[in-house]
């Protein structure tokens, strides 16, 4: 929504290069802001990375001096390296977008996995993410023209690592309050919610996230409230993951009070959101997540739905600014005291869901997003005509 929706309405269009499961061979496409090079995702994890490292390959060598004010490479550190120089043989800027923590990320996630993924794929996951890092902080990111990362933490430890705050620029998560806020998304009609209390989780529930926490955060809030049940929308990427989870919901007796919906469209995922009465978002602690800028948090805002979050930087910057959740500290213990003060308070709770939807419009809208980003392309690219445009 940021680059094919709000951007252009800014002035700022551009060419995507992606990768697409169930595309047959290569093709280009109109989007909004351009045109979209695209290639299909086929085979196993590895060889869909190869194919679309060959894709970036294949379109950065088509790029010709007078096409393009900028070349931008998102999360991608080798593309990255290989677009650098295409960038300055052509004597464009070069900007590279770093959304997630990935190589800390690989190795954290060989980390927990373990034997579970096998001990080879561990071993190349591990190695992968330690090659990423040096690449990506030492040798890419001192290089590039401009940076953009996924929140104010992210910023601090890039800085940390070599890079001029000048050449940076914090752009966190945002949703289009066009479509997603209050009053433009129904409450899902599930038969499985009636006569019970929802509390709301949207994400990933791969065990690096330590889903098994709001289990017990679950346990102690229904000692308190019983009807109480946990709602899990979204699901994993490894079938271990999967299993493990389900052995942890029915170790612990809550096979009754947890609903997994796997993944569902969007429209269909937030309505669960607009059913709930708290909406949870809790990520552990450390390298990867301290620097992230969650996503669900927000949505639960513009939705009017109050928030309980662990103290994740941009999290507690969000609650605190905002007024419309609890930020508490990353244990159960105060993560549940949240949930019930909400619980068993109607008009605190409603009183935080209030403060949602207005925070967000002018905070955490993509508008609002795109309006940061377009000025610093303006400024980048010395284009007085789209400075203005910003600035309106």
């Amino acid at each position: 929504m940021l680059f094919g929706k709000c951007l252009p309405r800014l002035g700022v269009y551009s060419d995507i290069v992606a990768q697409v499961q169930d595309v047959g061979g290569s093709t280009n496409i109109a989007w909004p802001a351009g045109q979209a090079r695209i290639i299909g995702r086929h085979g196993s994890r590895l060889l869909a990375q190869l194919q679309a490292l060959a894709n970036d390959v294949r379109v950065l060598a088509s790029v010709r001096r007078g096409t393009y004010d900028a070349i931008q490479v998102r999360d991608k550190p080798l593309s990255g390296v290989l677009g650098l120089p295409v960038a300055r043989i052509l004597g464009l800027p070069f900007c590279f977008w770093l959304s997630y923590a990935y190589p800390e990320s690989d190795v954290e996630w060989a980390r927990i996995q373990g034997a579970t993924i096998g001990w080879l794929r561990m071993a190349v996951i591990s190695l992968r993410g330690r090659l990423s890092y040096w690449l990506l902080y030492r040798w890419l990111l001192p290089r590039a023209d401009h940076v953009f990362v996924q929140s104010d933490a992210m910023l601090a430890a890039v800085e940390q690592r070599g890079v001029a705050r000048a050449r940076l620029t914090a752009v966190p998560m945002g949703v289009d309050t066009e479509v997603v806020s209050q009053g433009c998304i129904r409450a899902v009609d599930d038969p499985r919610l009636a006569g019970r209390r929802p509390l709301t989780y949207l994400g990933a529930l791969e065990r690096v996230r330590r889903v098994d926490v709001l289990l017990d955060v679950l346990t102690r809030v229904k000692e308190r409230v019983p009807n109480a049940i946990l709602v899990l929308v979204g699901d994993a990427f490894e079938e271990a993951d999967r299993v493990w989870l389900r052995d942890c919901i029915a170790q612990k007796g809550l096979a009754d009070s947890v609903i997994q919906t796997g993944n569902l469209p969007t429209m269909q995922a937030l309505s669960y959101v607009v059913a709930a009465e708290v909406g949870l978002s809790y990520l552990p602690r450390g390298p990867v997540y301290d620097v992230s800028s969650p996503t669900k948090a927000i949505e639960y805002m513009a939705l009017g739905c109050p928030v309980v979050a662990n103290d994740i930087p941009d999290q507690r910057r969000v609650l605190e600014e905002s007024g419309a959740g609890i930020c508490t500290a990353t244990n159960v213990d105060e993560f549940s005291a949240a949930i019930l003060q909400l619980m068993l308070d109607p008009a605190r709770r409603e009183r935080m869901a209030a403060l949602g939807p207005p925070y967000v419009e002018r905070e955490r809208s993509y508008a609002r997003l795109a309006q940061l980003v377009a000025k610093q392309y303006a400024t980048l690219l010395r284009k007085e005509d789209l400075e203005s445009d910003c600035l309106r």
